[in-house]
C-alpha cells in the first residue's frame, strides 16, 4: 500500500489520473490533406509554395513552424481551418468548410509533441526487413528527353525524384478533367524511370489504368477522385515496387483487396468513399499485418472501432482512479483511527 501522504498528495496536486484524448496519427489526417488540401496544395501544384502531400512535405512544414507540435491553436495551417466560413483566409478556399469532426481529428493529432509517433503504430517486425532488391533505388537509364516534352505537351509534370536522378515523378494539375487514357502511351514511353504517377481526379479509365502494370518501378500510384473500378486496380496487383496506392472516391469494391494484399511490397492503400466494406478491409489486412488499408476518419465502423476503444481506455482510467481514492480513503480511515488513540494515550500521559 503506498504511503498516506504521497497517495493523497498526487492525487490533490495532480488529480486522478489524465483522461486522455483518443490517438490521432498521422495515418488518420494523411487521407483529409488528400482530400481537402493537395488539389492545390500538393507535390505538383503548390500554390503560395503550400505542399501538404505527404509525410516528408508535412514534415517540412513543422520545420518552417507552420504546423506546431503540441500547439494546434498556434498553428497557422490549422488555423486557417477554423476561420468564419465567410473569412477570406479560410481553407480550402472556395471549398465548404471542413466537418466539425475533421477538425478535432486535425487538433487531436496537432495536441501530440511528436506527429509522427502517436496513434501511428510501429511497423511489424517481420516487415522491418525489406527486400533486398525493394531497399535498392533502380538505376535506369535517363529518359529520352523527346518522351518527357511529349508528356509536358500532354499537360504532364515531369520531375526528377532530387536532382540527377532518373526517376520521374509525373503528374497531370492543369487540367485533370480533360486528360484521359491518351496520355497512358505518353506515360509508357518512360516506363522504366516512373517512379510515383498521379492521374489523381482525371478522365483515365479502367482500360488506361490497367495499363500501368507496366510501370516496373512504380512505387506511389495516385488514382483518387477516377472512374477506375476493379477492372482497371486489380492488373497493378502485380507491381513489384508499388508501395502506395490512392483510389479514394473511386468505384473499386471488396473484389479488389485480395489481390493487391497479396502484393508484398505494398504498405498504404486509401480506400475511403469507396464500395469496400470494413470486413474485407480487417480481413485483408489480418492476412498482411504489414499492410494499412485506410476507409477514411469518418467511416462509421472506423469511427465505431476508435469511440469504442476510447471508451475501453476511459473505463480503464475511471476503474484505476476509482481504486486510488478508495485506497486513499482507506488510509485516511485508519490515520483517523489513530489519531483518536494517540489523543487518547498523550491525555493519559499528562
Amino acid at each position: 500500500m503506498k504511503p498516506l501522504f504521497t497517495l493523497c498528495f498526487s492525487l490533490l496536486l495532480f488529480g486522478a489520473p489524465s483522461v486522455v484524448a483518443a490517438e490521432v496519427g498521422f495515418a488518420q489526417v494523411e487521407p483529409l490533406f488528400q482530400q481537402h488540401c493537395v488539389k492545390c496544395h500538393g507535390a505538383a501544384k503548390s500554390l503560395g509554395g503550400l505542399n501538404l502531400e505527404g509525410r516528408a512535405a508535412v514534415e517540412a512544414l513543422i520545420e518552417e513552424g507552420l504546423l506546431l507540435p503540441g500547439d494546434p491553436e498556434n498553428s497557422e495551417v490549422f488555423a486557417r481551418l477554423t476561420l468564419a466560413e465567410d473569412d477570406k483566409l479560410r481553407m480550402p478556399k472556395g471549398a465548404p468548410p471542413l466537418k466539425a469532426e475533421e477538425i478535432d481529428a486535425f487538433r487531436k493529432w496537432l495536441e501530440h509533441e511528436k506527429l509522427f509517433e502517436a496513434g501511428d503504430a510501429p511497423a511489424p517486425a517481420a516487415a522491418a526487413a525489406a527486400p533486398a532488391d525493394e531497399a535498392k533505388e533502380p538505376t535506369p537509364d535517363p529518359a529520352d528527353p523527346a518522351a518527357i516534352t511529349r508528356i509536358e505537351k500532354a499537360g504532364g509534370v515531369a520531375l526528377p525524384r532530387y536532382a540527377g536522378s532518373p526517376l520521374l515523378m509525373i503528374s497531370f494539375p492543369s487540367q485533370p478533367a480533360n486528360t484521359g487514357d491518351d496520355v497512358v502511351d505518353a506515360i509508357l514511353a518512360v516506363a522504366p524511370n516512373v517512379c510515383e504517377l498521379s492521374l489523381a481526379r482525371t478522365a483515365v479509365t479502367d482500360a488506361g489504368a490497367a495499363r500501368l502494370a507496366a510501370l516496373e518501378n512504380l512505387e506511389a500510384l495516385h488514382l483518387e477522385q477516377t472512374a477506375v473500378t476493379d477492372a482497371g486496380v486489380a492488373p497493378l496487383a502485380g507491381l513489384p515496387r508499388l508501395r502506395y496506392l490512392n483510389v479514394y472516391g473511386s468505384k473499386v469494391t471488396d473484389a479488389v483487396l485480395e489481390p493487391l494484399a497479396k502484393n508484398g511490397a505494398l504498405r498504404r492503400l486509401y480506400v475511403y468513399e469507396t464500395p469496400v466494406s470494413y470486413a474485407a478491409a480487417k480481413k485483408a489486412m489480418a492476412s498482411r499485418p504489414e499492410l494499412e488499408i485506410n476507409l477514411g476518419w469518418n467511416h462509421p465502423e472506423v469511427a465505431r472501432e476508435r469511440l469504442t476503444q476510447e471508451k475501453e481506455r476511459l473505463e480503464a482510467e475511471k476503474k484505476a482512479a476509482v481504486a486510488q481514492l478508495e485506497e486513499a480513503k482507506a488510509q485516511i480511515e485508519s490515520a483517523d483511527e489513530r489519531l483518536t488513540e494517540l489523543a487518547k494515550e498523550l491525555e493519559v500521559a499528562k
